[in-house]
């Protein structure tokens, strides 16, 4: 193991690892990513720029794209579905809702994803 950090911003948080593995560098970080606040296209880009070219990213990152299975899109999630196609990012998604609901008004929907860049 290289490196470890743990950040906390305004409107992230997000504990991440770098390593090696096969003699290839890799970050695996989690996030959590307050539902409440907008993130700019700048803000996604200086976070991926911060960590390692190669990376797994994970948690509950509050971005909604149909591209992923979402009912609807929010900001958040047109925002990193236009960063995923420009830098050819692999988003996966589960095949159903990862939300838990605290109120009858919200709908069940996709929370939790992974944002990939590994070499082929």
């Amino acid at each position: 193991m290289r490196s470890y950090a743990y950040h906390s911003l305004d409107f992230d948080k997000f504990c991440a690892v770098s390593m090696k593995l096969i003699n290839i560098p890799i970050t695996i970080a989690t996030n959590y990513c307050l539902p409440r606040h907008n993130i700019s296209y700048l803000q996604f880009v200086d976070y991926f720029l911060s960590i390692n070219s190669n990376f797994i990213i994970s948690g509950d990152i509050n971005v909604k794209h149909q591209a992923w299975g979402c009912r609807a899109g929010n900001p958040r999630g047109n925002v990193l579905y236009s960063i995923a196609n420009a830098k050819n990012y692999l988003i996966l998604a589960p095949p159903g809702s990862t939300s838990w609901l605290t109120s009858p008004r919200k709908k069940h929907d996709i929370l939790d994803i992974f944002i990939v860049k590994i070499p082929k």
